[in-house]
């Protein structure tokens, strides 16, 4: 538990009301809480103790990155977290950044409208968003494994995106393992961009991820954001 954990335990008398805003994950529920003061704060409950090891990974990914100054605000923030005694107790949490104001880039099959208002320059910007952020995570032997559109949060006025559900894993970025976000990002592209022409640099991008035919995986999402640049000059 660090000291923001223990502040934020000492205060559980003061919580008021509090509110699950999601149990869709199959790791954790995500829950408002409310103190007498008005205050709202968002927190990461363990769902079942088999799935504690798995909130621990992305909890220590998280508070890792966010230790550093440098790292993209595509990361959410973690503010505090505590355990209990007993391992074995359902009870691990931590305390994160309010994310209640962005939306998912759903993809069709899910349904959502909001990929479909976007105009091109916003996805293009949202595109290079995932690519700062994924070069970082790269850089520093860290891996997503779960890169998806339900994955990638955004808000408009001012625009803003957050990449969630941290699998954390931490396997060195020579392995196999940095592929699975390169070949799922592969994937998302054509689905962000929807019914609008790819260009040839982008599309090359794509065929070399689904390939696996890049010199090493470092470069991976750093040559995206690359040819992103060179096919918007707008930007």
């Amino acid at each position: 538990m660090n000291s923001a954990g223990q502040e934020f335990q000492a205060r559980n008398s003061e919580i008021l009301d509090s509110k699950v805003v999601t149990d869709s994950g199959a790791t954790a529920t995500i829950i408002q809480l409310t103190y007498g003061s008005g205050e709202t704060v968002i927190i990461k409950r363990a769902k079942n103790p088999f799935f504690n090891k798995e909130l621990r990974r992305e909890y220590a990914t998280l508070v890792e990155l966010n230790a550093d100054p440098n790292h993209p605000r595509s990361i959410p923030e973690v503010y505090a977290f505590f355990e209990p005694r007993d391992p074995n107790v359902d009870d691990f949490v931590f305390q994160m950044e309010d994310l209640s104001n962005y939306f998912p880039l759903h993809d069709r099959g899910h349904g959502s409208e909001k990929l479909d208002r976007l105009d091109l320059v916003t996805r293009v910007i949202i595109l290079r968003y995932i690519c700062v952020c994924l070069t970082y995570l790269t850089a520093k032997g860290k891996v997503h494994n779960d890169i998806q559109l339900s994955n990638i949060l955004f808000k408009d006025d001012p625009l803003d995106v957050k990449i969630i559900d941290w699998a954390g894993r931490d396997e060195g970025v020579l392995g196999e393992t940095i592929f699975e976000d390169v070949y799922q990002v592969a994937v998302m592209i054509p689905l962000l961009f929807d019914s609008l022409q790819i260009p040839v640099p982008i599309e090359q991008w794509v065929t070399k991820a689904k390939d696996r035919t890049f010199l090493t995986p470092q470069n991976a999402f750093a040559s995206l954001d690359t040819a992103i640049q060179k096919s918007y000059s707008l930007l």
